[in-house]
C-alpha cells in the first residue's frame, strides 16, 4: 500500500516514516500533490452534491473527520483513489455525509437549507444519472451470478483455493486462499473468472492438464481440482 504514496517516499525506502517526515518537512508539497486538476474535479464531485455543508460549521473539532478524505483520496498518487467511480470514496464519503447532516441540523435558516438541498439534488443527478445503467446491468447479470454461486458452492470449506481476483471475497471464509494472478503457490482447487479476457491465465491451461473439471460454464466461471501432482 505504501506504493500508493510513493510521491512522498523520496528515498525509495517504502517506509511510512519517510512519508511522515516529508509531510512535516514540506507541507506546501502536500498541498501541491493534493490539489491537482484531477483532484479538484474529484473534490467538486464529492462536495457539490453536499452543498459544501461538511465545511460549514463553527466547531473546528469536526474538521478531524475530513482528514480521511485528505489522506486517502487527495494525498495519494494512485489514480483510482480520487476517482468517483471507484470504492475508495465510500469511507471518507460517509464521513462527509455525516458532517453535512450534523451541520445542516444546526442551520437557523430553513429556506436556505431547503434551497441547498434542492441544488444538491439537481447537481447529484446531473453528475451521476448516467450511472443508473448499473442497475440495469446488475439486473441482467442475475443468471450469471446464480451460476457463479452454484460453482463456488461446490468447493469444500476446508479446501485450499487459488482464485481469480473478483471471486476472492466469495471464497474468503477459509484458512488458505491465494490470488491467482499473483501467487506461485499451489492448491487443491483453482477458480477462474472467465467473464473477461486476460493474458495471465486461460481455462485451457487447466482443461486436460492434470486437473479435474468440477464446474465449467464458458464465458463465466471454471472450477478445477488437481487430480494428479503435476508439480512433482
Amino acid at each position: 500500500m505504501t506504493g500508493r504514496y510513493n510521491n512522498y517516499i523520496y528515498d525509495g525506502s517504502n517506509s511510512l516514516i519517510t512519508m511522515i517526515w516529508a509531510i512535516l518537512k514540506n507541507p506546501v508539497y502536500v498541498l501541491n500533490q493534493s490539489f491537482t486538476e484531477e483532484k479538484i474535479i474529484f473534490i467538486l464531485q464529492m462536495l457539490l452534491p453536499l452543498g459544501f455543508m461538511p465545511f460549514i460549521t463553527k466547531n473546528p473539532k469536526r474538521f478531524i473527520l475530513i482528514i480521511p478524505f485528505l489522506l486517502i483520496n487527495l494525498m495519494t498518487n494512485y489514480q483510482w483513489q480520487y476517482n468517483i467511480g471507484f470504492q475508495y470514496g465510500f469511507g471518507s464519503g460517509a464521513l462527509l455525509i455525516y458532517l453535512a447532516v450534523v451541520n445542516c441540523s444546526e442551520m437557523k435558516y430553513p429556506k436556505l437549507l431547503l434551497c441547498s438541498v434542492c441544488c444538491s439534488v439537481v447537481i447529484f443527478f446531473g453528475l451521476y444519472y448516467h450511472r443508473s445503467d448499473y442497475f440495469k446491468s446488475y439486473d441482467e447479470a442475475t443468471e450469471q451470478r446464480e451460476i457463479i454461486d452454484e460453482a463456488l458452492s461446490l468447493i469444500p470449506d476446508n479446501a485450499s483455493v487459488i482464485s481469480s481476483t473478483f471471486f476472492l471475497p466469495n471464497l474468503s471464509q477459509r484458512d488458505e486462499i491465494y490470488e491467482l494472478e499473483r501467487t506461485k503457490q499451489t492448491a487443491e482447487y483453482y477458480v477462474l473468472d472467465l467473464r473477461y479476457q486476460t493474458e495471465e491465465y486461460s481455462e485451457w491451461d487447466y482443461i486436460g492438464n492434470g486437473f479435474e473439471i468440477v464446474y465449467y460454464e464458458e464465458g463465466v466461471v471454471g472450477v478445477f481440482k488437481i487430480s494428479v501432482n503435476i508439480y512433482s
